[in-house]
């Protein structure tokens, strides 16, 4: 079962005068007095893809999705307090082709009128390959995926941002829904992320029943990866006719990265520390009012980086997809 959380936080407003000194009020209303309930579908991701490139200089890249599916959920915001969930699961692929997948998802966002924080744990169990066509010419579909339920991966992570012109720009607008962004406005921001991301199976995590020509001991059978570093980007809300938004913030970045490998043979081959590349995105697009409002919204958070001697490659993300429509009460 899928559990989401999402905690949205804000600074209180004390006065007109403080007020104003917050935002700008000819951009933005503040919602957060009013009651705001809200029905989601959420779309979950949480993938992982490895590449490597043989002696011969032949490369593939095999990605690895887990069979999670959708979820329905809903969720509320008051002044400073706002919690949702998702707990009716539906829209996972069949299990006979597709492997089963068990999972823990908890994630949180805050955003206050300045800052924003990522906060996730993920641990999920089953994950099949989903690009078989790519790595055998002669494979056909008729028996499923390739699957890998003894693939398990925990995710551990946080991101904390800055908003440069946050008395014009609200990500709260798109994102929690307890403000309105009434003329169009962008924002840089830029913060630090931190993860500790770990997987394991019970042999090499590479695409053997798919390619004969793999060594096994080229890929790792379990590593930690942790990683700190930084990110920053621009943020910003297209509003069309004071109701309508588009939103769009997109933050690549750098993270140090320590590395710790077991090969499928058991044996430590790299415990090492390298640079890694990452991708921030937030998109949204919806209606505003006063009262009603609807929208979708995707948030996803990419890391990619190099081993084996830069012969191979790993990478995983996380995010989810929303769609939504809520309701605000005086």
């Amino acid at each position: 079962m899928l559990l989401l959380v999402a905690f949205n936080l804000h600074g209180k407003k004390r006065d007109s005068t403080l007020q104003k000194m917050q935002f700008d009020t000819s951009y933005i209303t503040d919602l957060t007095q009013k009651l705001t309930l809200k029905t989601y579908l959420v779309d979950k991701s949480n993938t992982f893809t490895v590449s490597h490139n043989d002696n011969d200089g032949n490369g593939f890249q095999t990605e690895y999705k887990p069979n999670d599916g959708s979820s329905i959920g809903f969720g509320f915001n008051y002044k400073w307090l706002g919690f949702s969930m998702a707990f009716i699961p539906l829209g996972r692929r069949d299990f006979s082709t597709h492997g089963r997948t068990q999972r823990l998802d908890l994630q949180g966002n805050i955003y206050t009128r300045k800052f924003g924080f990522d906060l996730r744990f993920q641990y999920y169990k089953g994950f099949y390959i989903d690009n078989p066509q790519n790595l055998d010419e002669n494979w056909v579909s008729d028996s499923g995926v390739p699957t890998r339920f003894d693939i398990r991966t925990a995710n551990l992570g946080a991101n904390m941002f800055y908003v440069f012109n946050h008395q014009k720009f609200s990500f709260r607008n798109s994102f929690v829904n307890n403000e309105w962004q009434t003329k169009s406005s962008g924002s840089f921001y830029a913060g630090t992320a931190f993860s500790f991301y770990s997987i394991a199976g019970d042999s090499a995590i590479a695409p053997t029943e798919l390619v004969d020509s793999l060594v096994p001991e080229d890929f790792f059978m379990r590593a930690n990866i942790l990683t700190l570093g930084g990110f920053g980007g621009y943020a910003y809300n297209f509003i069309i006719q004071r109701k309508f938004f588009v939103s769009l913030a997109m933050a690549p970045g750098l993270s140090t990265l320590r590395l710790r490998e077991i090969d499928a043979e058991g044996e430590e081959f790299a415990n090492s520390t390298k640079l890694a590349f990452r991708f921030n995105t937030r998109i949204g697009m919806g209606y505003n009012s006063e009262r009603f409002f609807s929208g979708i919204s995707y948030f996803n958070d990419f890391l990619s980086f190099n081993y084996n001697q830069n012969e191979s490659s790993f990478s995983f993300a996380s995010g989810a997809f929303r769609l939504y429509v809520g309701y605000r009460f005086l």
